[in-house]
């Protein structure tokens, strides 16, 4: 088995204000786009009324998590 060695990353979450959701948001690096540099970032949101587990992944960019955090 491969010996892993502790990789520290910024890890930020954002809670909604009616407490209903969570998405939690990590960095996964830049693109040059054809034109500029573009970064990307993990995206994991949960629904805190959902009975079981779960969380959905989704890469965006910076622009859309800007629209994913301002709606």
């Amino acid at each position: 088995m491969a010996k892993f060695k502790e990789f520290k990353r910024e890890i930020t979450s954002y809670q909604d204000q009616g407490d209903n959701f969570c998405i939690v948001v990590i960095p996964a690096g830049k693109q040059h786009n054809g034109e500029t540099y573009v970064q990307y970032y993990h995206t994991i949101s949960e629904d805190y009324h959902d009975v079981g587990p779960n969380g959905k992944y989704k890469l965006v960019d910076e622009f859309e998590l800007e629209q994913m955090l301002n709606n």
